[in-house]
């Protein structure tokens, strides 16, 4: 009797987790097309050319570790964060690059090897996660999940 109430309760513990993993927020609107989920048209995917950008325009990188079409904390993210005016008025001493993981969509072989590469370099260990570089490439700071409701202001004040 004592293994069935441990176990049982050990059942309940597991489920309250992947209920929160999978939960979206209320009122976010995440049934459109893939495309409107993109933070916006400034993400750019090839690393070594955005870090070159960033070296010419002395911004720092900002990377948007991702899994776009699976993850529901990152869709959570692109809504209530990367698409909105505060981010976009955050983002102007950035470069963006967004390394995406999808799952229904199929990247093109230099771009997942690119990816991976990154993921393992920067040891990411979760989704969203976003990592601030300085100009030459050298990390300044990181934040990896997201809390809903948060909103722009709270999130991106680590990042100054």
């Amino acid at each position: 009797m004592k293994n069935l109430l441990i176990v049982s309760a050990l059942f309940v513990f597991v489920a309250i987790g992947l209920f929160r993993m999978t939960t979206v927020h209320p009122g976010a609107n995440l049934t459109g097309p893939a495309s409107a989920r993109v933070p916006n048209d400034t993400w750019l995917t090839d690393f070594s050319a955005a870090k070159q950008q960033a070296a010419s325009e002395n911004k720092k990188l900002l990377l948007d570790f991702t899994g776009s079409d699976w993850c529901g904390y990152c869709k959570l993210l692109d809504a209530e964060v990367l698409n909105t005016a505060g981010f976009k008025n955050f983002a102007k001493d950035y470069i963006l690059v967004r390394i995406d993981f999808p799952r229904s969509t199929e990247l093109s072989p230099a771009l997942k090897q690119q990816n991976d590469a990154l993921a393992q370099q920067f040891q990411v260990s979760g989704y969203p996660t976003l990592i601030a570089l300085n100009s030459s490439g050298r990390e300044i700071t990181r934040q990896t999940g997201y809390e809903p409701g948060s909103g722009p202001g709270a999130y991106l004040a680590q990042f100054k």
